[in-house]
């Protein structure tokens, strides 16, 4: 198979396997037909929420099986937080550069697919163990330390596309008036918090970098055999402030449904990990480069006030879907629950 093999197809949302089987071959021509197996993942907010995954697997190989991922064209769009190009050039980077992402085997119109990645979906209590949280920190700071090319030079920053689009996304009113008597934030209000919260982010002059921005658990395979972690779901990758990726890994230490904030990172925590993140992204730019306290120190600052810009901007988030059918799990519970800790 040619490398960066695009396939101009759509695949049929409603019924894909119609339009997956004749890829196959393409893919895996030593498999038989009869050998071939479909499974459509569950959708769930922690996966699946915008993409239908189907893993494609052969009785006689089942090492080699293949993840699709396609777009769904459903109610629930994020466009305007996304950049679909984006996503599968970023993965293809940190695979060939440093091997912790997904090998993308083809694209296509609404999707494309790639070598899944046999192991664990981590939890938030497995993100924790020491030698998991060491190689996180570790991954997280290579991708970070990335040499930008001019192509990912203009990526939008997704910090400032934020609070950019929120004038025009957040709505005045949701579209079912039964939202409405949730007392979400009004626009006036969340541009207000979202004014006040950026102007105190960008006062601390905080790196921008190129980052995953999804890196909770869910979006990490274990292998416990070998170690390795890999990182996958890069829909939301760009350039963004480094200190927000990792407030943003932080707060996911809580789960996304459980929000049980008793399992947020304390500060002797955060230092230990911050320093080995430091100690690697210095060795990858400059390494003569020695971590000091005030290096240290301003990182663990930088992180916790980007904490604030994650709690407003999920509350705001969800104001911008403004239609959750759908939706197996209360998204705009989640969000106020976030805005109320503010």
């Amino acid at each position: 198979m040619a490398p960066n093999l695009h396939l101009d197809v759509t695949i049929n949302t409603t019924s894909p396997l119609e339009d997956l089987i004749p890829i196959i071959p393409l893919l895996r021509p030593d498999w038989k037909d009869e050998d071939v197996k479909f499974e459509t993942l569950p959708r769930d907010v922690k996966a699946g929420l915008l993409n239908i995954m189907i893993i494609c697997s052969c009785t006689a190989d089942m090492e080699n099986a293949v993840m699709f991922r396609i777009r769904r064209n459903e109610e629930i769009s994020l466009d305007h937080f996304l950049n679909r190009d984006f996503e599968v050039k970023n993965i293809r980077l940190a695979h060939e550069l440093y091997g912790f992402a997904p090998n993308v085997l083809a694209t296509f119109k609404n999707g494309f697919c790639y070598d899944y990645i046999h192991g664990e979906v981590m939890t938030p209590e497995s993100v924790r163990q020491e030698t998991n949280w060491r190689t996180i920190a570790k991954q997280l700071a290579i991708l970070h330390s990335t040499e930008l090319q001019t192509e990912q030079k203009q990526q939008k920053c997704k910090f400032t596309q934020f609070s950019e689009t929120l004038s025009d996304k957040y709505p005045d009113k949701l579209e079912n008036p039964k939202e409405n008597e949730r007392n979400l934030p009004s626009k006036a209000e969340i541009i207000e918090e979202v004014k006040l919260v950026i102007d105190h982010v960008n006062a601390l002059n905080c790196e921008i970098v190129l980052c995953h921005n999804d890196s909770r658990s869910e979006n990490m395979v274990w292998n416990k055999e070998t170690g390795e972690i890999a990182f996958v779901d890069w829909e939301a990758s760009s350039l963004n402030p480094q200190a927000y990726e990792i407030a943003y890994h932080f707060r996911n230490y809580a789960g996304f449904e459980e929000n049980d904030f008793s399992r947020y990172p304390d500060k002797e925590y955060q230092m230990q990990w911050l320093r080995v993140y430091l100690e690697t992204f210095y060795h990858a730019r400059t390494p003569t480069r020695i971590v000091s306290y005030n290096d240290l120190n301003r990182l663990y600052v930088q992180v916790n006030c980007m904490y604030l810009v994650f709690l407003i901007q999920s509350v705001a988030w969800v104001g911008t879907i403004n239609d959750f059918q759908g939706m197996n799990f209360d998204i705009m519970e989640y969000g106020l629950n976030m805005h109320k800790k503010l």
